[in-house]
């Protein structure tokens, strides 16, 4: 009987062996694949780091560059608007991207230039193409004004220069070339000659 009992618990003894191995294998199984987890996690954060690292770095420079070009601008505007206020202040006109001056006094036609060059224009030159003739007819009316003194264009300037050489004149005044525009005219661009110009008459300049 005793040898019995003793079999008895050997069998018991020999039974729960195994089941505690097998709970500390599953046991450690679990930690393993905890620990696993957490590396793969914590990996994934670093690789999330560096993407986001080398994505700030590549649109860093394009949003530099963009503020860059947008101060630029910002500064080109106020200084156009300084430019257009200072002008308006001093009785400019802008139109189309010029600024055009009705002189306060009249002048023969030679004084008027150096007028206009003085304050850093010219007297102003006609193209039917670029609307300023229409607008400085309303200039005129604003200032009731019939005619005025407007430059010699490039051509006209080539044509004098050359026609002088071909005649060999020899006075000056003989040579004297200057342009009227005239409001009311039907052929409103009217050259005049010599004594003409020494006329006083009001002029436009432009810059």
């Amino acid at each position: 009987m005793p040898m019995a009992g003793s079999g008895g618990n050997g069998t018991q003894y020999g039974e729960v062996g195994p089941n505690k191995d097998s709970e500390d294998q599953r046991t450690g199984n679990r930690k393993r694949i905890l620990v696993e987890h957490w590396m793969l996690a914590l990996l994934l954060l670093v690789v999330i780091f560096i993407s986001l690292y080398i994505y700030e770095r590549n649109i860093e420079r394009p949003m530099l560059d963009d503020s860059a070009g947008r101060a630029s601008k910002e500064e080109k505007l106020l200084k156009r608007i300084s430019i257009l206020e200072n002008a308006s202040a001093e009785g400019w006109r802008y139109f189309n991207n010029s600024f055009y001056y009705v002189s306060d006094v009249p002048g023969v036609w030679e004084q008027s230039r150096q007028d206009c060059l003085k304050n850093g224009g010219d007297l102003v030159t006609m193209n039917s193409h670029d609307g300023v003739q229409d607008f400085l007819f309303k200039v005129m009316k604003s200032k009731k004004l019939a005619e005025v003194w407007i430059g010699l264009s490039n051509a006209d300037q080539k044509h004098l220069v050359t026609r002088a050489h071909e005649d060999d004149v020899a006075s000056s005044s003989l040579m004297k070339r200057c342009v009227i525009l005239n409001r009311f005219d039907i052929s409103p661009v009217k050259e005049v000659h010599g004594e003409q110009c020494e006329m006083d008459k009001y002029c436009v300049c432009k810059k």
